[in-house]
C-alpha cells in the first residue's frame, strides 16, 4: 500500500514537471514569435505607407513637369497605382505654386508639400519649337533634342531627330475671329481687383466647326500677378455659363507692363458650332489690388458679334459699357502630319494625327499612317498647340529696355580686324559685323534694320556676364554666315538670344522668298527666335535652339539643344523655368 502511494506521488511529480516544461516552451515560443509577427506586420505597414508617400511625391513631380513643359496645371491632380491613390491640390501663393499631395494606401496616408517659383530668365524646353509653318528637313540634317511643332514635320533624305517629335493641331495663319489692335487702346479694362470685376469675359461666335486651338489677348499687367486660366465657356442668358469647353494657362511671365499680344494654347480642342455664342473668359480665382491684369479694349463696338462682361465665374456679371469690346483673337486648328524622319536614338516618341514613312524607337501615337516601322497607337489624341516661351509682350519689353539705355541714329558697321565693345542701346539702322571684326556686348541691343554677321567675325558677351545671357531684338532680317560667330561670356550657361520680328518666309513672302533668319555657318552659343518668319539652315550650319514660325534645314545642319537652355538667365525680361523652393513631407 505504501509502495503504491509512493509511485502515485512520483507519477504526479513527473506530470507536473512535464506541464512546467510545456508552459515554459509555450512562453518561449510566444516570446520569439510575437516580435517576428510584429516585424512582419510593421514591414507590411511600412510598405503600404511607402506606397502612399511615393504616390504623393509623384504628383509633385507631375506638377513641376507640367509647369516646365508649358502644359496646363489644373487645380487638382489625381493618380492611382499599386493600390495607392494620391490627390494633389494646387494653389497660387503669390507668384509661386503650392502643391499639397496626399497619398493613401490601405489605412495609411502620407502628405507632401512643394512650392515652385519661376526663375528670372526664359525657359526653352525644346531644341526646336515651331508654329504652324512647320518643319522641313532634307539631306542629312538632324536635331539633337526634342521637336514640338504646331504644324507638320516632313523630311526627305536621311534626316533624324534624337528626342521626341510632336506635330500638334496646327493653328491657321488667319484667326477665325479677331478684334485687332496695336499701340495704346482706347479703354483700359482692369479686372481682378474686386469681386464685382474679378473675372473678364468677351463673347464671340465662330464661322467654322474646325477645332479651336488657341486664343490671343491684347493685355498688360500691373505689379506681379499670378498665372491665371483662360477658358472657353458656354453662353447662359447673355453671360458666361457653367460649362468649360476648353482651358489654357495665361503665363504671367509672358505678359509685360506694356500692351502686347499674348497667346494661350488650349489643352483640349473642341469643335464649336458656327453662329452660336461662346465666351472667352479670364478666370482669376482671386483678387489683388496691387497685382492684376488690364485688357486692351475698344470703345466703338468694333467687334459686332459679341460684348464685354465683368464679374465672377459662377456668380453675377455686368456690362461696363455696351460699346466696349476686348482686343482678342480665336484660332482654329487642322490636321498635323509627320513624315519621312527617323526619331529617337534610345526612346523618342512620335505624336501627330497622321504619321507616314517614319522610323521611331519609341511609340508612334497617331490616328492614321502608313509605311512606319510600327503601327499607330491610337490611345492618345492629337496634341494641342504649344505657345511660344517668348511673347510679343516680352519682345516689346526688351525693345523698351534697350532703347532706355541710349539711341544711335545711324547704322553700325564693323569690318577688318576691328575689336570694340558696345554698351546696350537702340540702333536705328543696320548692324553689320564682317571680315574678322570682334564685337563685345555689355548690354542689350535693339536693331531697327538688319543684323548681318559674316566672314570670321565674332559677336560675344563680356566676361562679366558670367552664367547670365543677353538678348538682341531685330526688326529686320538676320543673316549669320560666320562659323562660331556668336559666343557667350565664356561660361557654358551663357548664350545670346536673337529675336526678330520679320515676317519673311512666314506670314509674308519677301523678295526671292528670303527667310527672316538665314544661317549658313555654325552660329555658336545662340538661341534664335522668329515668331512670324521662317528660319533657314543650310550647309553645316547649327545653333543651340530655335523658336520660329517655320523652319527649313538642309545639308548637314545640326541643331544641338543644351540642357542649360531650360533656364536662360537674364537680368530682366520674362521669367524662366520653374524651380523648387521647398519640397518635404508634412503632417496634417
Amino acid at each position: 500500500m505504501n509502495i503504491h502511494t509512493h509511485d502515485s506521488q512520483r507519477g504526479a511529480a513527473m506530470i507536473t514537471l512535464i506541464l512546467f516544461f510545456l508552459s515554459v516552451s509555450v512562453i518561449v515560443l510566444v516570446g520569439i514569435a510575437t516580435p517576428i509577427a510584429n516585424q512582419i506586420r510593421n514591414g507590411a505597414d511600412f510598405m503600404q505607407s511607402k506606397q502612399g508617400y511615393v504616390a504623393a511625391d509623384a504628383l509633385n513631380e507631375e506638377a513641376l513637369y507640367r509647369l516646365n513643359s508649358g502644359r496646363t496645371l489644373p487645380a487638382q491632380l489625381v493618380l492611382s497605382f499599386s493600390g495607392a491613390t494620391s490627390t494633389a491640390a494646387i494653389t497660387d501663393v503669390g507668384n509661386a505654386k503650392q502643391v499639397i499631395a496626399e497619398g493613401i494606401a490601405g489605412a495609411f496616408n502620407r502628405v507632401s508639400r512643394s512650392v515652385f517659383s519661376q526663375d528670372q530668365g526664359v525657359s526653352i524646353n525644346y531644341g526646336l519649337q515651331v508654329g504652324n509653318g512647320g518643319v522641313t528637313m532634307s539631306g542629312s540634317s538632324s536635331i539633337v533634342g526634342n521637336v514640338y511643332s504646331n504644324g507638320n514635320i516632313t523630311a526627305t533624305g536621311s534626316c533624324s531627330i534624337t528626342g521626341s517629335a510632336v506635330a500638334a493641331v496646327a493653328t491657321t495663319q488667319v484667326a477665325d475671329q479677331e478684334n485687332f489692335a496695336t499701340g495704346a487702346p482706347a479703354v483700359n479694362t482692369t479686372f481682378g481687383t474686386a469681386n464685382a470685376s474679378q473675372d473678364f469675359g468677351q463673347s464671340f461666335i465662330v464661322s467654322t466647326s474646325t477645332a479651336v486651338a488657341e486664343a490671343s489677348l491684347y493685355i498688360r499687367k500691373v505689379g506681379s500677378p499670378a498665372n491665371t486660366t483662360v477658358k472657353i465657356m458656354n453662353n447662359n442668358a447673355g453671360s458666361p455659363g457653367s460649362t468649360v469647353l476648353a482651358s489654357g494657362t495665361l503665363s504671367a511671365s509672358s505678359v509685360s507692363t506694356t500692351y502686347g499680344w499674348v497667346d494661350v494654347a488650349f489643352a483640349t480642342n473642341p469643335s464649336l458650332t458656327p453662329g452660336t455664342t461662346y465666351w472667352l473668359v479670364i478666370d482669376n480665382g482671386a483678387n489683388n489690388t496691387s497685382s492684376y491684369y488690364v485688357m486692351g479694349t475698344t470703345n466703338t463696338n468694333s467687334y459686332t458679334s459679341g460684348l464685354l462682361r465683368l464679374g465672377r465665374v459662377g456668380s453675377t456679371w455686368s456690362t461696363p459699357n455696351s460699346s466696349h469690346d476686348a482686343f482678342f483673337k480665336i484660332f482654329v486648328g487642322g490636321v498635323s502630319v509627320i513624315s519621312g524622319v527617323s526619331v529617337g536614338g534610345s526612346g523618342g516618341d512620335v505624336r501627330a494625327f497622321t504619321v507616314n514613312n517614319t522610323t521611331a524607337s519609341g511609340v508612334i501615337y497617331c490616328q492614321a499612317g502608313t509605311g512606319n516601322n510600327k503601327s499607330c497607337n491610337t490611345t492618345q489624341s492629337t496634341p494641342s498647340p504649344l505657345s511660344f516661351p517668348v511673347s510679343d509682350s516680352n519682345i516689346q519689353a526688351w525693345k523698351d529696355e534697350a532703347t532706355a539705355l541710349g539711341v544711335r541714329n545711324s547704322s553700325l558697321t564693323l569690318g577688318g580686324s576691328t575689336s570694340t565693345t558696345t554698351a546696350g542701346m537702340k540702333i536705328v539702322g543696320n548692324l553689320d559685323i564682317g571680315s574678322s571684326a570682334d564685337l563685345t556686348l555689355t548690354g542689350p541691343l535693339y536693331v531697327t534694320g538688319d543684323l548681318t554677321i559674316s566672314g570670321s567675325a565674332k559677336l560675344r558677351l563680356a566676361s562679366s556676364y558670367g552664367a547670365s545671357s543677353e538678348f538682341i531684338v531685330v526688326d529686320g532680317k538676320v543673316n549669320i554666315g560666320a562659323s562660331g560667330a556668336i559666343q557667350g561670356s565664356g561660361n557654358s550657361n551663357s548664350y545670346v538670344l536673337i529675336a526678330t520680328t520679320s515676317q519673311c518666309g512666314g506670314l509674308t513672302t519677301c523678295a526671292s522668298n528670303v527667310p527672316a533668319v538665314a544661317v549658313s555657318g555654325s552660329a555658336g552659343a545662340v538661341v534664335l527666335v522668329s515668331p512670324y518668319g521662317r528660319v533657314d539652315f543650310t550647309g553645316s550650319a547649327g545653333a543651340k535652339a530655335v523658336i520660329s514660325y517655320g523652319m527649313s534645314l538642309s545639308g548637314s545642319t545640326s541643331l544641338n539643344y543644351e540642357s542649360g537652355l531650360a533656364d536662360i538667365d537674364f537680368t530682366s525680361g520674362p521669367s524662366g523655368s520653374w524651380s523648387v523652393d521647398s519640397w518635404r513631407e508634412i503632417t496634417q
